[in-house]
């Protein structure tokens, strides 16, 4: 009887070690495509279109480029705004919220962003100011201030300056092109941690009316370098549908938007890492045209 108890009671502890070695691997591996693919709020700060569209984060000419290309707010003609919110792979603590205004002016457009990802025991929060103009009929530049608060209890908190410079340029009605740099001199957070160095090159075609194209190539120093690519479709007045992918890591997006009202448009989206899972998300956008006579 004795060796019967010991021997279940080894196959037990056999069992809740695999379990336990399986758990603790697959939340490493959520957390490092985590910082892989979102670099959390010291990268871009997420929005529903950008989730759906593979990452495409400064290919925009409104305000859902504001945090990723300062320049993208450049030619907006009325105040935009959005929200999103999203829960990566299914975990609680890899919850993140993302705001942004732009309000345009006669000396140029000025924007705002907020951005937290996190929990009690560990989160980043941001805050950002911007400014774009157009220096020509054709091309637009812009940059921004961000201050990145860092938040570990019983191990300190920090709290670093970046910038971001970003150039907008209309070829012609069709084509567009964007580049953006972020915090190329990698501040120095601690002495092992930098805020990314982003270079990120982009462009936009729309070959109508109701169709938008994105390409981006992103390098962030240090890290593989990555091609995000989606497409925006707007079959009717009232819906858009956009699907996306990136190479590093290899995912998709998929996502859809919803006019409410003129300018007021319901989004949901979704990321899919095939070693992961899912990458939901909602939010809410205005301002930005979708009446197929100005550009997606």
């Amino acid at each position: 009887m004795t060796d019967i108890i010991n021997s279940v009671g080894k196959y037990f502890y056999l069992w809740l070690m695999k379990l336990l070695i399986s758990i603790i691997t697959t939340i490493l591996l959520m957390v490092q495509a985590t910082l892989a693919t979102a670099q959390n709020v010291t990268g871009t700060l997420n929005n529903a279109s950008s989730n759906a569209l593979g990452g495409v984060s400064s290919s925009f000419a409104d305000v859902r480029g504001l945090a990723a290309n300062p320049a993208s707010i450049a030619s907006i003609k009325n105040m935009q705004a959005l929200i999103f919110a999203d829960q990566r792979f299914g975990i609680k603590e890899l919850s993140a919220f993302s705001a942004g205004i732009a309000l345009p002016t006669h000396s140029g457009s000025f924007g705002l962003s907020l951005g937290r990802f996190g929990f009690d025991l560990y989160n980043e929060n941001l805050i950002s100011a911007s400014y774009g103009r157009k220096l020509f009929s054709n091309l637009s530049v812009g940059g921004s201030i961000q201050y990145q608060y860092f938040n570990i209890p019983d191990y300190g908190k920090k709290g670093v300056v970046g910038f971001q410079l970003g150039l907008y340029s209309e070829l012609n009605r069709r084509i567009s092109l964007f580049f953006s740099v972020s915090n190329p001199g990698r501040q120095k957070i601690t002495d092992n941690d930098h805020l990314p160095g982003i270079f990120t090159v982009g462009a936009m075609y729309t070959p109508n009316d109701r169709l938008a194209i994105r390409g981006e190539f992103c390098k962030t120093l240090e890290h593989s370098e990555d091609f995000r690519f989606g497409v925006e479709y707007a079959p009717s007045s009232r819906v858009i549908i956009r699907v996306g992918g990136q190479t590093a890591p290899a995912q998709f997006g998929v996502g859809f938007g919803i006019v409410v009202l003129e300018t007021l448009v319901v989004e949901a989206s979704a990321k899919y890492n095939p070693q992961i899972g899912y990458h939901p998300g909602v939010g809410l956008s205005y301002g930005i045209a979708f009446d197929h006579k100005k550009k997606l």
